[in-house]
Parts: structure tokens; C-alpha cells; sequence
């Protein structure tokens, strides 16, 4: 497309379904509402500008002022990759401010066509405000009245977030007692305990109910009723402990709160002094075979139990294990799972990134039948988790995954790694993807 010619350059349309094309009739994808948004703050502000504070605070409040601005950064980045190199021409980004040029802008839309924004949810106050303000505004345009007699103070709703269903496993990691016959002091057992539930507390996918919680309840004198209504925990590890010498031989059970049912018992040995000076071995390998629990008992429920009856975590943490097991079988399975977790919890960014990770594995994998559609759901997946959740740092690590294997977009896969590590520190899989960015 040639500027220099031309007087319109940018069609959009604001009322009822968003669109956004040239004038020449090619349709611009902007797939994430927070981006639509800006758009169309932009289009309706004076003059076309607005403050980068004043967006971050409509779109991001809630992100906290550094998440909000990077959050407004990756969207600006975005924005840029879907305008190409007419971006520059279009909008003026300084530091302080963000500009469209109304004079290359045509709206093409009516209040006929549908609500203003339509569709366009966003689960922050200051978004859900403007856009209050900004619909009675443009039907008082339309209908010829003023906007001073039209316009009145109105009372903000509360907003109302959607309630998240119970999305990972609860487990409780009670202390570990002294075996029969052993004189020592149970200090070592609760240690233990209070460290590996810091270990597992790093994962996404199980929710560890605080060591502090757990501490005051011993499994040999309370009933598992009674350990289930106190902690509300799906799954319980606990066993007891005998040292030997510098030697630490431990015994741990990992159960079924719903049935009583022991899943498993192990006995690992690990060094007392080595434990004591910070060398978490043992911790390492029973923190690794509980996460291997978790997941192995929740594909065995779901595969033994019609989907509505099985527990929206338990059909999160079986798509997920069975995404990434080699068998075509179980790969559809996941991809089941996965949507039903998604009809039950729509708000949840989580979900909507785990399945984009199925879309780009079908692809990777050569067990796709359409890639291109499958690389678009895929971008489009992440893109609905991020306008979820800018700052859930799985969302982001498998948008920059879509990026890099997909849209082949490496400096865009790499802000996204690099971002989800920014926000939490302790995302294995961010590392991990990006540790394999580097080697490829």
C-alpha cells in the first residue's frame, strides 16, 4: 500500500462485530481484544492520543504499574507486526504517549450494526467504566442528543470476575513422624515435610496447601475425614522417618483423600548432614515421584470415568500428561479433555494456553490434517490466554512456543520467554524453551 496517494488508509469498524482492513479490501487479524481495545481508545480520544499511564491503567491496573507496562509494550509490539512497515506511518509512540493519525483513519461502522465494542470483555474496572461511558456517549451521538443531557453520573456496577473452578490438584504434606522404635525428636520429619511442599509449591499444577497448615496434624492420630475437612486436600503424603547414623531412611505413602486408598509407597535413603548443608536430593526425588502421582492418578480417573463425572483438575492434569506421551490415542484423548476443562472454566488463561501447547504438538508432530489452521487456533488461543491474563507466565512462555514454531517469529519468541521468566523466576518451562531457543 502506497501512503503518498492515498487519503484513507485504514477502515474500522467499532460497532458490532470489530473489524479492521485497508481500504483496498485486505483484512487486518487482530485476534486479542486488548489490542482492539487500544485501537479503539485511541480512534475515539481527541486528537487520536492517549497517555501510556492512561491505557495501562484502563487495560492493566490490576498487573500492577511495571507488569502494565511491559503488558502495554508486547502489545504495542504486536500492534506493530500486524501493521508492518506502515506502523510508523499511522502512530506516533514516545514515551509518555501513544498517537493515531485520525486523518488515515475512515469508521465505517454505524450504531445500527450492533453494541459499541461488541464482545470486547475485559476484567478490569477502569476498562469496564470507559466503555460504559464511551456506549451511552455514542448512542447520544447517534440519536442527535447532546452528549451534556445525555450523559449522566451512573453508578459502577461491581465488577463481577468469573469464579475459577477448582483447576489443579490440592495436596498436603503432613510432617513426617519418627518410626516405631526410633528415639529421635520429629524435627528432622517436619523439615523434611516443609521442604518438599516448597519444592512441589513451584509447579503450575498442583496447589500445595502451606506447611504451616499441615504442620499440627498427625496421620497416625487423625482420622482421613477429618484430615480432608480440615485441609480440603484431594491427595496426602505422609510416612514416617529413622536415621541411621548420618543415613536418612524414609517412608512415604501417597494417598487418595476421596477413597483412603494408598496410590503408592516408597522408600527413599538420603544423607542427614548432606540434607542439613542444603543438598536436596532427597527432597528432589520424592518432590519427582508425588508430581508423577499426581499425574499418573489423574489419567487413570479419567480414563476410567465418563468426563462429566471427573473433576475439572483431574481432566486438566490428564490432557496435559497425555499431550506429551507419543501414542495418537492419547493425544486425541488430551485434546478432549482440554476442551471440556475450557466449556467449564472460559475465564481461566491457564487452559486456554495448555490447549494452544496441543495445537502446536499436532503440528510439530506431523499429526496435524490442516497446519495452517491449526498454527492460526494456536495463535489465536494464546492470544485470548494473554488477554486473560497478560502476566500468567505459562500463557506467555507458549505464546512465544506458537512464535517459535509456528509464526516463526524468533525476536518475538524471545520477548515472550523472557517475559514469562520476568514474572515468575521458577517457570521450569520457560527456561526450558528458551534453553532450547538458544540451541537451535
Amino acid at each position: 500500500m502506497n501512503f503518498v496517494d492515498r487519503t484513507i488508509r485504514l477502515r474500522v469498524r467499532l460497532f458490532g462485530v470489530f473489524s479492521a482492513s485497508w481500504d483496498g479490501g485486505t483484512e487486518l487479524r487482530i485476534r486479542s481484544v486488548k489490542q482492539r481495545a487500544i485501537l479503539a481508545m485511541l480512534i475515539t480520544a481527541p486528537e487520536g492520543a492517549r497517555t501510556r499511564a492512561w491505557l495501562q491503567d484502563k487495560l492493566w491496573n490490576r498487573s500492577g504499574h511495571e507488569h502494565g507496562r511491559a503488558s502495554l509494550r508486547r502489545a504495542l509490539t504486536d500492534l506493530r507486526n500486524v501493521f508492518g512497515e506502515h506502523f510508523g506511518e499511522l502512530f506516533e509512540v514516545s514515551n509518555t504517549d501513544i498517537q493515531i493519525n485520525l486523518q488515515y483513519v475512515e469508521r465505517i461502522d454505524s450504531p445500527f450494526d450492533g453494541e459499541f465494542l461488541e464482545g470486547v470483555d475485559i476484567g478490569e474496572e477502569g476498562f469496564e467504566e470507559w466503555i460504559r461511558e464511551e456506549r451511552l456517549k455514542q448512542s447520544a451521538m447517534s440519536s442527535g442528543i447532546s452528549q451534556a443531557a445525555q450523559v449522566k453520573p451512573r453508578q459502577i456496577e461491581e465488577l463481577k470476575i468469573p469464579g475459577f473452578e477448582h483447576t489443579q490438584p490440592t495436596l498436603a504434606i503432613l510432617p513426617f513422624s519418627t518410626a516405631r522404635g526410633y528415639d529421635g525428636t520429629g524435627q528432622l520429619g517436619d523439615m523434611i515435610a516443609e521442604e518438599v511442599s516448597r519444592s512441589l509449591s513451584r509447579s503450575y499444577l498442583i496447589d500445595v496447601i502451606s506447611h504451616l497448615s499441615c504442620r499440627t496434624l498427625d496421620a497416625r492420630q487423625v482420622a482421613m475425614n477429618d484430615i480432608r475437612a480440615a485441609l480440603d486436600a484431594d491427595y496426602l503424603v505422609c510416612g514416617n522417618y529413622r536415621a541411621d547414623g548420618d543415613k536418612i531412611r524414609l517412608h512415604a505413602d501417597f494417598i487418595d483423600t476421596r477413597t483412603g486408598r494408598i496410590a503408592w509407597t516408597r522408600e527413599l535413603e538420603g544423607s542427614q548432614s548432606a540434607f542439613l548443608q542444603g543438598d536436596e536430593a532427597v527432597i528432589r526425588d520424592l518432590a519427582t515421584e508425588v508430581g508423577y502421582a499426581v499425574s499418573e492418578t489423574a489419567v487413570s480417573l479419567a480414563e476410567n470415568h465418563p468426563v462429566p463425572d471427573v473433576e475439572t483438575h483431574t481432566l486438566l492434569m490428564s490432557g496435559i500428561t497425555l499431550m506429551h506421551r507419543q501414542s495418537v490415542a492419547g493425544f486425541a484423548r488430551a485434546k478432549n479433555y482440554l476442551e471440556e476443562v475450557i466449556r467449564r472454566v472460559p475465564a481461566n488463561s491457564f487452559v486456554h494456553a495448555w490447549m494452544a501447547k496441543w495445537y502446536v504438538l499436532s503440528v510439530v508432530q506431523g499429526w496435524s490434517r490442516d497446519l495452517n489452521q491449526d498454527a492460526q487456533i494456536a495463535t489465536d488461543l494464546t492470544a485470548k490466554a494473554l488477554d486473560l491474563n497478560s502476566e500468567c507466565s505459562i500463557s506467555l512462555a507458549i505464546d512465544g512456543f506458537v512464535h517459535n514454531n509456528l509464526l516463526k517469529r524468533f525476536d518475538i519468541a524471545m520477548e515472550r520467554y523472557s517475559d514469562a521468566i520476568e514474572v515468575d523466576p521458577n517457570n521450569a518451562l520457560a527456561w526450558l524453551l528458551k534453553g532450547t531457543f538458544h540451541a537451535f
